[in-house]
Protein backbone atom coordinates (compact mmCIF):
# COMPACT_ATOMS: atom_id res chain seq x y z
CA UNK A 1 0.00 0.00 0.00
CA UNK A 2 1.90 3.31 -0.94
CA UNK A 3 1.46 5.80 1.47
CA UNK A 4 -0.28 8.58 1.45
CA UNK A 5 0.95 12.29 0.45
CA UNK A 6 0.32 13.31 4.14
CA UNK A 7 2.47 10.47 5.76
CA UNK A 8 5.41 10.77 3.35
CA UNK A 9 5.21 14.41 3.67
CA UNK A 10 5.67 14.05 7.92
CA UNK A 11 8.45 11.51 7.47
CA UNK A 12 10.19 13.51 5.62
CA UNK A 13 9.80 16.35 7.56
CA UNK A 14 10.80 14.78 10.79
CA UNK A 15 14.24 13.55 8.83
CA UNK A 16 15.52 16.73 7.47
CA UNK A 17 13.47 19.89 9.07
CA UNK A 18 14.08 21.83 6.00
CA UNK A 19 11.29 21.51 3.10
CA UNK A 20 8.94 23.96 3.78
CA UNK A 21 8.79 24.86 0.11
CA UNK A 22 6.43 21.42 -0.06
CA UNK A 23 5.06 20.87 3.49
CA UNK A 24 1.62 18.92 2.92
CA UNK A 25 0.82 19.01 6.91
CA UNK A 26 -3.27 18.93 7.10
CA UNK A 27 -4.48 22.85 7.04
CA UNK A 28 -5.98 23.93 10.07
CA UNK A 29 -8.45 25.94 8.50
CA UNK A 30 -10.42 26.56 5.25
CA UNK A 31 -8.12 29.49 4.58
CA UNK A 32 -5.18 27.20 4.88
CA UNK A 33 -6.63 24.51 2.34
CA UNK A 34 -7.53 27.74 -0.49
CA UNK A 35 -4.08 28.81 -0.09
CA UNK A 36 -2.43 25.58 -0.91
CA UNK A 37 -5.28 24.25 -2.93
CA UNK A 38 -3.87 22.04 -5.74
CA UNK A 39 -3.43 18.57 -6.84
CA UNK A 40 -3.30 16.26 -4.10
CA UNK A 41 -0.24 14.49 -5.61
CA UNK A 42 -1.15 10.99 -4.94
CA UNK A 43 0.08 9.40 -8.34
CA UNK A 44 1.01 12.52 -10.63
CA UNK A 45 4.56 12.14 -12.09
CA UNK A 46 5.28 9.07 -9.75
CA UNK A 47 6.68 5.90 -11.83
CA UNK A 48 6.76 3.10 -9.56
CA UNK A 49 9.78 0.72 -9.63
CA UNK A 50 7.32 -2.07 -8.13
CA UNK A 51 5.11 -4.94 -10.06
CA UNK A 52 1.50 -3.11 -10.86
CA UNK A 53 -1.24 -4.69 -9.09
CA UNK A 54 -4.13 -6.12 -11.49
CA UNK A 55 -7.64 -4.59 -11.45
CA UNK A 56 -10.18 -6.66 -10.00
CA UNK A 57 -12.33 -6.23 -13.07
CA UNK A 58 -11.25 -6.57 -16.54
CA UNK A 59 -7.43 -4.61 -17.85
CA UNK A 60 -7.93 -1.09 -19.75
CA UNK A 61 -8.25 -1.98 -23.36
CA UNK A 62 -5.12 -1.08 -25.51
CA UNK A 63 -6.99 -1.59 -29.15
CA UNK A 64 -9.11 1.30 -28.60
CA UNK A 65 -5.75 3.63 -28.90
CA UNK A 66 -3.51 1.68 -30.71
CA UNK A 67 0.06 3.10 -31.96
CA UNK A 68 -0.16 3.50 -35.75
CA UNK A 69 3.24 4.62 -37.65
CA UNK A 70 4.60 7.77 -37.02
CA UNK A 71 2.52 10.96 -38.03
CA UNK A 72 3.76 14.33 -38.88
CA UNK A 73 4.28 17.28 -36.01
CA UNK A 74 1.84 19.62 -35.96
CA UNK A 75 2.06 23.20 -38.58
CA UNK A 76 3.32 25.84 -37.46
CA UNK A 77 0.38 28.07 -39.53
CA UNK A 78 -2.47 29.71 -37.51
CA UNK A 79 -5.76 28.63 -37.66
CA UNK A 80 -8.98 30.41 -36.78
CA UNK A 81 -10.69 28.26 -33.42
CA UNK A 82 -13.12 25.81 -34.39
CA UNK A 83 -16.99 27.47 -34.60
CA UNK A 84 -20.28 25.67 -34.54
CA UNK A 85 -21.90 25.58 -38.03
CA UNK A 86 -25.11 27.96 -38.11
CA UNK A 87 -27.57 25.41 -39.18
CA UNK A 88 -28.78 22.22 -37.29
CA UNK A 89 -26.44 19.32 -37.74
CA UNK A 90 -26.34 16.01 -36.73
CA UNK A 91 -23.47 14.60 -34.08
CA UNK A 92 -22.13 12.10 -36.72
CA UNK A 93 -22.21 15.75 -38.96
CA UNK A 94 -20.11 17.54 -36.85
CA UNK A 95 -18.32 14.66 -35.37
CA UNK A 96 -16.63 14.69 -38.92
CA UNK A 97 -16.63 18.64 -38.95
CA UNK A 98 -14.24 18.57 -35.75
CA UNK A 99 -11.94 16.08 -36.98
CA UNK A 100 -11.22 17.91 -40.22
CA UNK A 101 -10.76 20.80 -38.10
CA UNK A 102 -8.56 19.25 -35.86
CA UNK A 103 -6.04 18.28 -38.70
CA UNK A 104 -5.00 22.27 -39.06
CA UNK A 105 -3.65 21.80 -35.24
CA UNK A 106 -3.32 18.58 -34.48
CA UNK A 107 -3.16 17.47 -30.51
CA UNK A 108 0.01 15.61 -29.01
CA UNK A 109 -0.91 11.83 -29.66
CA UNK A 110 -1.86 9.78 -32.44
CA UNK A 111 -5.54 11.20 -33.69
CA UNK A 112 -7.06 7.45 -32.84
CA UNK A 113 -6.49 8.25 -29.06
CA UNK A 114 -9.75 8.45 -26.67
CA UNK A 115 -8.03 11.99 -25.65
CA UNK A 116 -8.71 13.05 -29.02
CA UNK A 117 -11.97 12.25 -29.73
CA UNK A 118 -14.46 15.31 -30.17
CA UNK A 119 -17.07 15.38 -27.48
CA UNK A 120 -19.80 14.76 -31.07
CA UNK A 121 -18.25 11.36 -31.62
CA UNK A 122 -18.92 9.92 -27.82
CA UNK A 123 -22.41 9.14 -27.12
CA UNK A 124 -24.05 10.42 -23.98
CA UNK A 125 -24.53 8.25 -20.93
CA UNK A 126 -27.91 6.91 -20.00
CA UNK A 127 -27.43 8.49 -16.42
CA UNK A 128 -25.77 11.59 -17.93
CA UNK A 129 -28.28 13.66 -15.80
CA UNK A 130 -26.86 12.62 -12.43
CA UNK A 131 -23.63 12.72 -12.87
CA UNK A 132 -23.51 16.29 -14.42
CA UNK A 133 -25.46 17.27 -11.48
CA UNK A 134 -22.95 15.90 -9.17
CA UNK A 135 -20.49 17.38 -10.73
CA UNK A 136 -22.33 20.57 -11.16
CA UNK A 137 -23.48 21.05 -7.78
CA UNK A 138 -20.56 19.58 -5.49
CA UNK A 139 -17.43 19.36 -7.29
CA UNK A 140 -16.47 22.76 -5.77
CA UNK A 141 -15.80 22.87 -1.83
CA UNK A 142 -17.62 26.25 -2.05
CA UNK A 143 -20.17 25.24 -3.87
CA UNK A 144 -21.66 22.97 -1.11
CA UNK A 145 -22.34 26.30 0.45
CA UNK A 146 -22.18 28.90 -2.06
CA UNK A 147 -24.54 27.99 -4.77
CA UNK A 148 -22.71 30.85 -6.64
CA UNK A 149 -19.90 28.75 -6.71
CA UNK A 150 -21.42 25.79 -8.76
CA UNK A 151 -19.66 24.92 -12.07
CA UNK A 152 -16.91 27.24 -11.65
CA UNK A 153 -13.92 26.26 -12.95
CA UNK A 154 -10.13 28.15 -12.20
CA UNK A 155 -7.25 27.65 -14.68
CA UNK A 156 -3.90 26.90 -13.45
CA UNK A 157 -1.26 28.71 -14.97
CA UNK A 158 0.74 29.68 -12.31
CA UNK A 159 0.73 27.75 -8.93
CA UNK A 160 -0.07 23.79 -9.78
CA UNK A 161 0.79 24.15 -13.34
CA UNK A 162 3.06 22.35 -15.53
CA UNK A 163 5.68 24.39 -16.78
CA UNK A 164 7.16 22.29 -19.52
CA UNK A 165 10.67 23.25 -21.02
CA UNK A 166 12.63 22.29 -24.16
CA UNK A 167 15.73 20.07 -24.46
CA UNK A 168 16.55 22.42 -27.19
CA UNK A 169 16.78 24.77 -24.14
CA UNK A 170 18.76 22.37 -21.93
CA UNK A 171 22.75 23.54 -21.84
CA UNK A 172 23.80 20.38 -19.62
CA UNK A 173 22.06 17.07 -17.93
CA UNK A 174 21.80 16.16 -14.81
CA UNK A 175 22.09 12.94 -12.63
CA UNK A 176 18.42 12.35 -10.72
CA UNK A 177 18.05 10.90 -7.68
CA UNK A 178 14.80 10.47 -4.92
CA UNK A 179 14.83 10.39 -1.22
CA UNK A 180 13.55 7.28 1.07
CA UNK A 181 9.73 8.88 1.07
CA UNK A 182 9.98 9.30 -2.68
CA UNK A 183 8.08 7.25 -5.35
CA UNK A 184 11.37 6.33 -7.52
CA UNK A 185 12.14 6.66 -11.19
CA UNK A 186 12.36 4.38 -14.15
CA UNK A 187 15.24 6.09 -15.98
CA UNK A 188 17.03 2.78 -15.03
CA UNK A 189 20.89 3.21 -14.03
CA UNK A 190 21.71 6.04 -16.58
CA UNK A 191 19.54 7.92 -14.55
CA UNK A 192 20.39 11.47 -16.78
CA UNK A 193 17.98 13.51 -17.91
CA UNK A 194 18.36 16.96 -20.18
CA UNK A 195 18.74 19.85 -18.09
CA UNK A 196 18.89 23.79 -17.51
CA UNK A 197 19.81 25.44 -13.72
CA UNK A 198 17.85 27.97 -14.75
CA UNK A 199 14.15 26.06 -15.41
CA UNK A 200 11.82 25.91 -12.18
CA UNK A 201 8.92 23.77 -11.29
CA UNK A 202 5.78 25.33 -10.52
CA UNK A 203 4.69 26.86 -7.33
CA UNK A 204 2.90 25.09 -4.86
CA UNK A 205 3.37 22.17 -3.16
CA UNK A 206 3.76 19.85 -5.76
CA UNK A 207 6.61 21.23 -7.54
CA UNK A 208 6.50 20.01 -10.79
CA UNK A 209 7.71 20.16 -14.17
CA UNK A 210 8.09 18.08 -17.52
CA UNK A 211 10.84 18.56 -20.17
CA UNK A 212 9.68 17.65 -23.59
CA UNK A 213 12.12 16.96 -26.76
CA UNK A 214 10.21 18.36 -29.53
CA UNK A 215 12.47 16.38 -32.08
CA UNK A 216 11.56 12.70 -31.09
CA UNK A 217 8.45 13.45 -28.45
CA UNK A 218 10.32 12.23 -25.66
CA UNK A 219 8.89 13.55 -22.03
CA UNK A 220 10.38 13.58 -18.56
CA UNK A 221 8.09 14.03 -16.06
CA UNK A 222 9.30 15.61 -12.34
CA UNK A 223 7.53 15.45 -9.41
CA UNK A 224 8.54 17.39 -5.92
CA UNK A 225 11.73 19.16 -7.54
CA UNK A 226 14.02 19.70 -4.62
CA UNK A 227 16.82 22.71 -6.38
CA UNK A 228 17.23 23.61 -3.16
CA UNK A 229 16.09 22.04 0.21
CA UNK A 230 17.91 18.44 -1.66
CA UNK A 231 19.01 17.20 1.73
CA UNK A 232 16.18 14.71 1.79
CA UNK A 233 18.20 12.45 -1.01
CA UNK A 234 21.28 12.49 1.39
CA UNK A 235 20.39 9.13 2.25
CA UNK A 236 22.96 5.63 2.31
CA UNK A 237 21.44 4.19 -0.71
CA UNK A 238 21.74 7.51 -2.97
CA UNK A 239 25.20 7.95 -1.63
CA UNK A 240 26.73 4.90 -2.70
CA UNK A 241 25.33 5.47 -6.02
CA UNK A 242 27.20 8.02 -6.43
CA UNK A 243 25.00 11.37 -5.23
CA UNK A 244 26.34 14.71 -5.15
CA UNK A 245 24.86 16.95 -2.88
CA UNK A 246 24.14 20.28 -4.14
CA UNK A 247 25.31 19.04 -7.76
CA UNK A 248 22.86 16.00 -8.70
CA UNK A 249 18.92 16.93 -8.91
CA UNK A 250 16.77 15.51 -5.92
CA UNK A 251 12.98 15.10 -6.94
CA UNK A 252 10.39 13.53 -4.99
CA UNK A 253 9.61 11.25 -8.66
CA UNK A 254 10.89 11.32 -11.95
CA UNK A 255 10.31 9.39 -14.86
CA UNK A 256 10.68 9.20 -18.80
CA UNK A 257 7.50 8.76 -20.50
CA UNK A 258 6.73 5.07 -21.46
CA UNK A 259 3.56 3.67 -23.69
CA UNK A 260 2.08 0.74 -22.03
CA UNK A 261 4.08 -1.96 -23.81
CA UNK A 262 7.09 -0.30 -21.89
CA UNK A 263 8.37 1.62 -25.13
CA UNK A 264 9.51 5.20 -25.02
CA UNK A 265 6.19 7.44 -26.32
CA UNK A 266 6.11 9.70 -28.87
CA UNK A 267 3.47 12.29 -28.53
CA UNK A 268 3.08 12.32 -32.04
CA UNK A 269 2.36 8.94 -32.33
CA UNK A 270 1.32 7.16 -28.95
CA UNK A 271 -2.02 6.66 -27.33
CA UNK A 272 -1.63 9.11 -24.32
CA UNK A 273 -1.88 6.06 -22.02
CA UNK A 274 1.11 5.03 -20.30
CA UNK A 275 3.29 1.83 -18.42
CA UNK A 276 2.71 3.89 -15.42
CA UNK A 277 0.77 6.36 -13.45
CA UNK A 278 0.85 9.97 -14.94
CA UNK A 279 -2.10 11.43 -12.93
CA UNK A 280 -4.30 10.78 -9.78
CA UNK A 281 -6.35 8.96 -12.21
CA UNK A 282 -3.92 6.26 -13.28
CA UNK A 283 -1.76 5.31 -16.32
CA UNK A 284 -1.64 8.16 -18.58
CA UNK A 285 1.25 10.05 -20.15
CA UNK A 286 2.30 13.49 -18.40
CA UNK A 287 1.53 15.61 -21.77
CA UNK A 288 -1.79 13.97 -21.77
CA UNK A 289 -4.75 16.41 -21.05
CA UNK A 290 -2.47 19.55 -21.19
CA UNK A 291 -3.44 22.18 -23.21
CA UNK A 292 -0.32 23.97 -24.27
CA UNK A 293 0.60 27.36 -25.96
CA UNK A 294 1.56 26.24 -29.19
CA UNK A 295 -2.13 24.91 -29.68
CA UNK A 296 -3.54 28.31 -28.10
CA UNK A 297 -1.78 29.98 -29.93
CA UNK A 298 -2.67 28.28 -32.63
CA UNK A 299 -6.10 28.99 -32.20
CA UNK A 300 -7.97 26.22 -30.49
CA UNK A 301 -7.75 22.86 -27.93
CA UNK A 302 -8.42 19.52 -30.26
CA UNK A 303 -8.47 17.43 -26.96
CA UNK A 304 -9.84 16.28 -23.94
CA UNK A 305 -9.20 18.91 -20.60
CA UNK A 306 -7.87 17.69 -17.23
CA UNK A 307 -9.51 18.42 -14.43
CA UNK A 308 -8.74 18.51 -10.76
CA UNK A 309 -11.60 18.23 -8.74
CA UNK A 310 -12.58 18.04 -5.07
CA UNK A 311 -15.38 15.59 -5.46
CA UNK A 312 -13.22 12.77 -6.40
CA UNK A 313 -14.77 9.01 -5.73
CA UNK A 314 -13.29 7.69 -2.57
CA UNK A 315 -12.88 4.13 -1.25
CA UNK A 316 -13.48 1.81 0.01
CA UNK A 317 -13.54 -0.33 -3.14
CA UNK A 318 -16.20 -2.02 -4.18
CA UNK A 319 -16.61 -5.79 -4.53
CA UNK A 320 -17.55 -7.38 -7.96
CA UNK A 321 -20.62 -8.29 -6.12
CA UNK A 322 -21.05 -4.52 -5.34
CA UNK A 323 -20.10 -3.27 -8.94
CA UNK A 324 -23.60 -4.09 -10.05
CA UNK A 325 -25.93 -3.06 -7.54
CA UNK A 326 -26.38 0.43 -6.50
CA UNK A 327 -23.84 0.16 -3.32
CA UNK A 328 -21.51 1.46 -6.10
CA UNK A 329 -20.49 5.08 -5.73
CA UNK A 330 -22.42 4.88 -2.45
CA UNK A 331 -21.11 2.65 -0.30
CA UNK A 332 -18.28 1.51 -2.14
CA UNK A 333 -16.31 3.92 -5.14
CA UNK A 334 -14.21 2.84 -8.38
CA UNK A 335 -13.03 4.66 -11.45
CA UNK A 336 -14.30 4.64 -15.50
CA UNK A 337 -12.13 4.48 -18.43
CA UNK A 338 -9.83 5.93 -19.54
CA UNK A 339 -8.51 5.92 -15.98
CA UNK A 340 -7.37 2.59 -14.89
CA UNK A 341 -6.60 2.93 -10.94
CA UNK A 342 -9.43 3.93 -8.09
CA UNK A 343 -6.73 7.01 -6.69
CA UNK A 344 -8.36 6.85 -2.91
CA UNK A 345 -8.80 2.93 -2.42
CA UNK A 346 -9.08 3.42 1.00
CA UNK A 347 -11.14 6.47 1.97
CA UNK A 348 -11.37 10.22 1.43
CA UNK A 349 -7.98 12.25 1.18
CA UNK A 350 -7.43 12.74 4.43
CA UNK A 351 -4.47 15.76 3.58
CA UNK A 352 -7.55 18.30 3.00
CA UNK A 353 -7.72 18.78 6.84
CA UNK A 354 -10.95 20.74 7.97
CA UNK A 355 -12.48 20.53 4.84
CA UNK A 356 -11.70 16.81 3.93
CA UNK A 357 -14.46 14.85 2.64
CA UNK A 358 -16.07 12.34 5.02
CA UNK A 359 -16.01 8.73 4.27
CA UNK A 360 -19.76 8.21 4.69
CA UNK A 361 -22.32 6.98 1.75
CA UNK A 362 -23.67 10.91 2.31
CA UNK A 363 -20.11 12.30 1.12
CA UNK A 364 -19.53 9.48 -0.85
CA UNK A 365 -22.69 10.02 -2.95
CA UNK A 366 -21.32 13.64 -3.78
CA UNK A 367 -18.53 12.77 -5.78
CA UNK A 368 -17.65 11.37 -9.37
CA UNK A 369 -15.77 8.89 -10.70
CA UNK A 370 -12.06 9.61 -12.00
CA UNK A 371 -11.87 8.91 -15.34
CA UNK A 372 -15.70 10.53 -16.27
CA UNK A 373 -15.62 13.10 -19.10
CA UNK A 374 -18.33 15.63 -19.32
CA UNK A 375 -19.08 18.12 -21.94
CA UNK A 376 -19.91 21.54 -22.71
CA UNK A 377 -23.49 22.09 -24.00
CA UNK A 378 -23.46 25.78 -25.56
CA UNK A 379 -23.71 27.98 -28.57
CA UNK A 380 -21.51 30.22 -30.41
CA UNK A 381 -23.88 32.82 -29.38
CA UNK A 382 -24.08 31.74 -25.99
CA UNK A 383 -20.33 32.09 -25.65
CA UNK A 384 -20.14 35.29 -27.07
CA UNK A 385 -22.58 36.91 -24.79
CA UNK A 386 -21.21 35.09 -21.80
CA UNK A 387 -17.87 37.13 -23.31
CA UNK A 388 -19.74 40.28 -23.86
CA UNK A 389 -20.72 39.58 -19.72
CA UNK A 390 -17.58 39.36 -18.96
CA UNK A 391 -16.16 42.54 -20.31
CA UNK A 392 -13.33 41.01 -22.13
CA UNK A 393 -11.86 42.31 -25.32
CA UNK A 394 -8.51 41.35 -27.88
CA UNK A 395 -6.46 38.54 -26.83
CA UNK A 396 -7.98 37.69 -23.44
CA UNK A 397 -11.39 37.08 -24.85
CA UNK A 398 -9.75 35.10 -27.51
CA UNK A 399 -8.23 33.24 -25.24
CA UNK A 400 -11.37 32.43 -22.89
CA UNK A 401 -13.15 31.62 -26.38
CA UNK A 402 -10.72 28.99 -27.08
CA UNK A 403 -11.07 27.57 -23.15
CA UNK A 404 -15.00 27.40 -23.45
CA UNK A 405 -15.05 26.10 -27.03
CA UNK A 406 -12.71 23.17 -26.13
CA UNK A 407 -14.93 22.59 -23.18
CA UNK A 408 -17.79 22.21 -25.44
CA UNK A 409 -16.05 20.29 -28.51
CA UNK A 410 -13.73 18.32 -26.25
CA UNK A 411 -14.92 18.14 -22.68
CA UNK A 412 -13.17 17.66 -19.29
CA UNK A 413 -12.45 14.41 -17.62
CA UNK A 414 -11.90 13.89 -13.99
CA UNK A 415 -8.38 13.48 -13.74
CA UNK A 416 -7.29 14.16 -10.39
CA UNK A 417 -8.04 15.14 -6.60
CA UNK A 418 -7.81 18.64 -5.00
CA UNK A 419 -8.38 20.09 -1.80
CA UNK A 420 -10.93 22.81 -2.95
CA UNK A 421 -12.41 23.26 -6.30
CA UNK A 422 -12.24 22.29 -9.85
CA UNK A 423 -9.23 23.31 -11.37
CA UNK A 424 -7.67 22.92 -15.02
CA UNK A 425 -3.47 22.55 -14.99
CA UNK A 426 -2.35 24.28 -17.88
CA UNK A 427 1.49 24.98 -19.25
CA UNK A 428 2.55 26.90 -16.40
CA UNK A 429 4.27 30.19 -16.18
CA UNK A 430 7.27 29.28 -14.25
CA UNK A 431 9.12 29.03 -17.80
CA UNK A 432 9.83 32.77 -18.34
CA UNK A 433 8.87 31.64 -21.91
CA UNK A 434 5.66 30.76 -21.32
CA UNK A 435 4.78 33.74 -18.77
CA UNK A 436 5.47 36.12 -22.09
CA UNK A 437 3.53 34.21 -24.80
CA UNK A 438 0.35 33.63 -22.06
CA UNK A 439 0.89 37.79 -21.69
CA UNK A 440 0.73 38.02 -25.72
CA UNK A 441 -2.62 36.00 -25.33
CA UNK A 442 -4.23 38.61 -22.39
CA UNK A 443 -3.14 36.67 -19.31
CA UNK A 444 -1.01 39.37 -17.94
CA UNK A 445 -1.80 38.43 -14.23
CA UNK A 446 -1.55 34.62 -14.22
CA UNK A 447 -2.57 33.74 -10.53
CA UNK A 448 -5.70 36.28 -10.43
CA UNK A 449 -6.59 35.57 -13.89
CA UNK A 450 -6.78 32.00 -13.79
CA UNK A 451 -9.30 32.29 -10.99
CA UNK A 452 -11.66 34.57 -12.79
CA UNK A 453 -11.16 33.57 -16.19
CA UNK A 454 -14.07 31.18 -16.49
CA UNK A 455 -16.44 32.78 -14.40
CA UNK A 456 -20.15 32.33 -15.00
CA UNK A 457 -19.40 30.38 -17.89
CA UNK A 458 -21.43 27.25 -16.83
CA UNK A 459 -24.69 28.45 -14.47
CA UNK A 460 -26.74 25.32 -14.39
CA UNK A 461 -26.27 21.57 -14.66
CA UNK A 462 -28.24 21.33 -17.53
CA UNK A 463 -25.58 22.85 -19.72
CA UNK A 464 -23.58 19.96 -18.48
CA UNK A 465 -23.23 16.25 -20.53
CA UNK A 466 -21.78 13.63 -19.12
CA UNK A 467 -19.87 11.05 -22.12
CA UNK A 468 -19.72 7.32 -22.39
CA UNK A 469 -16.78 5.77 -21.08
CA UNK A 470 -14.65 4.12 -23.88
CA UNK A 471 -14.50 1.23 -22.57
CA UNK A 472 -17.10 -0.75 -19.94
CA UNK A 473 -14.48 -1.30 -17.38
CA UNK A 474 -14.55 -0.38 -13.92
CA UNK A 475 -12.16 0.21 -11.53
CA UNK A 476 -11.15 -1.03 -7.64
CA UNK A 477 -7.33 -1.06 -7.83
CA UNK A 478 -4.91 1.40 -6.38
CA UNK A 479 -1.91 1.23 -8.65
Amino acid sequence: MRPSRLTRAAAFTCAVLLLSACSTAAPSSDSDVRSTDGVLADARRRPRTTTTLAPTTSAPSTTATPRPATTSPAPTTTVAPPVAPNGPTTDADRCAQLRQQATLNPARFHPSSTFNQPAACIGVRADSAKWSSTWFNFANYPSRTDASKRGHISVAFDAYSTPVYSTEDATTTVRVFTPSWGWGHNLGANNVIPWNPSWEPAAGNDLEMMIVNPTTGVEYGLWLVQKVNWSSCFTLENLLAGWRAGVDLCVGAAGIGKNPDGSVSDHRNSSGFSQQAGRGMGNVLGMALLPTLDEIEKGSINHALNMETYATMFGPACTPTQLSTSAAGVDCGYAVAPASRLEWSSGPAAECGSVAQQNTPVSRSKTVPEGMRFALDITDQQIETWLNGRGYTGAKRNTARIFAVALRDYGWIISDTTCWESSMAVEGVANPKARARWAQLGITTPASDGGSLLSGLITNEGMVRTLESPAPDLYVNAF
